[in-house]
């Protein structure tokens, strides 16, 4: 009996888009752990082959994917004037008598993955992974809940578009690849620094605080503005008047050049015995607590007398001062 082995797949296996929206990778992700703050559980990302460009879109049900699928191709028409002509996916969601029709009747052709065999699609596939892989990466460093996982998915797709890779050459960005030209990176910003947001309002006193303190998680598609989240308030603002402070910004820590002892030390260090407090004195400041406090009679010191002892004196014949108890001399 032979039994034949399972035949791994190439990411180069199917067609080379020669022009831009030649050949498009369509693939479909989820549903996640967890749901997202605006209702999110699925991720779709569309690769053009041609200049590795990525579009991703979070969506929060299966059946959003073929409508999502309608306004990119109507928003890409408009930027380039140029249709797709082939698009690869497995056999999925986007598997439908619906998308089929709607193919169809724009000329367009729809190829499908060998079953159970993801590495035919390793196209979209190897990018979802790095993208998600960023997103958490920048999620844990950002400190920020789990719920914001989609707008850290979205950032590392920006981010992406404005990194080169090894799939072009002569090393441009996929940015530079599609809209032909260099990228901007004037407007970008560490994600997870600090970010201050200034409050722009008319009714805002002077002595009250001009800034709300937030942490950077991505940035606006759709203006030049960035999204800031409060950890405070929980909210996402929408600001291009932030200041940052990022970590190259930081003060690097002054070590201090003498060490303050330790509790354990000081603990060592005190008297192990009990301290006794006079119960009659307590008692009477309990019982007269308005009256006056007499201050405390500290004892007597005594003077330490270190002079010699003075031999008691006796008055003489002729009232001559005569020491007592002298020696007497023995004549010889």
């Amino acid at each position: 009996m032979i039994i034949p082995k399972t035949r791994g797949g190439n990411e180069d296996d199917g067609n080379h888009a020669t022009c831009i929206l030649g050949v498009v990778w369509i693939d479909l992700s989820g549903p996640h752990a967890v749901t997202s703050r605006t209702g999110n559980r699925y991720t779709m990302d569309l690769v053009n082959d041609k200049s590795s460009h990525v579009w991703s879109f979070l969506i929060p049900k299966k059946s959003d994917a073929f409508p999502r699928l309608q306004a990119w191709e109507k928003m890409v028409k408009g930027e380039t004037g140029l249709e797709v002509s082939i698009y690869c996916m497995d056999r999925g969601e986007l598997k439908s008598n619906k998308m089929r029709e709607w193919l169809k009747s724009k000329g367009t052709k729809q190829e499908f993955t060998a079953p159970y065999t993801s590495a035919h699609c390793g196209c979209v596939e190897c990018r979802h992974h790095t993208l998600m892989g960023k997103a958490n990466t920048m999620h844990i460093y950002a400190n920020c809940p789990p719920n914001l996982w989609d707008k850290f998915y979205l950032t590392a797709s920006y981010l992406n578009e404005h990194t080169p890779t090894p799939s072009l050459k002569d090393g441009i960005t996929p940015y530079e690849a599609y809209y032909n030209q260099r990228p901007d990176y004037s407007h970008l910003r560490e994600i997870g620094c600090h970010a201050f947001v200034l409050i722009l309002s008319q009714h805002n006193p002077k002595i009250y605080n001009r800034s709300i303190e937030c942490v950077l998680i991505s940035y606006d598609s759709n203006s030049k503005t960035y999204r800031c989240y409060d950890k405070a308030s929980k909210k996402i603002y929408s600001s291009y008047h932030v200041r940052f402070i990022e970590s190259h910004d930081q003060p690097t820590s002054i070590t201090p050049t003498h060490t303050s002892p330790s509790i354990p030390n000081i603990s060592q260090s005190a008297s192990p015995s009990l301290i006794h407090f006079n119960e009659e004195e307590e008692e009477f400041l309990l019982m007269d607590p308005g009256g006056p406090i007499a201050p405390p009679i500290d004892p007597p010191i005594p003077i330490p007398n270190d002079d010699p002892k003075v031999p008691d004196l006796q008055l003489g014949p002729d009232n001559i001062t005569m020491p007592n108890a002298l020696p007497t001399c023995q004549s010889a």
